[in-house]
């Protein structure tokens, strides 16, 4: 799985969709700092102030910049169908434990609460 500063690389100096939009940022970084695209690693890029500018203006010419659009409330994304499938399976496996667990708590085999030891008792009295 590539990192966050191979793909920070790959957005700003290799990924040819954005070419020309590259180009773009780098003259402007050159104009602000004095750097060209060599002297640059993503990470320090996008924490030098003298930067800001150029790469907020790279980011909004590009689709990078987009968004996920917000969904309806009626309407579910694929990530909450997902997640809302995950949940109905682990509720299925866990029903069974759970039903045994009600059974023992109406026979009083598994009290919820258990007495308090008596030298707990003691120690609330001094």
């Amino acid at each position: 799985m590539p990192t966050p500063e191979a793909d920070g690389e790959h957005l700003l100096k290799g990924c040819p969709k954005w070419r020309k939009q590259q180009r773009t940022l780098w003259k402007e970084v050159w104009k602000e700092t004095g750097k060209g695209r060599r002297w640059w690693k993503a990470h320090e890029i996008f924490a030098d102030r003298r930067c800001s500018q150029a790469v907020l203006n790279f980011l909004a010419s590009t689709e990078v910049r987009k968004t996920a659009p917000a969904a309806d409330e009626d309407a579910r994304s694929e990530a909450s169908e997902w997640e809302l499938r995950e949940r109905a399976e682990r509720e299925e496996e866990r029903r069974p434990e759970a039903e045994t667990l009600g059974r023992g708590m109406e026979r009083e085999e598994h009290p919820l609460f258990l007495p308090n030891p008596p030298f707990m008792a003691l120690a609330g009295e001094e």
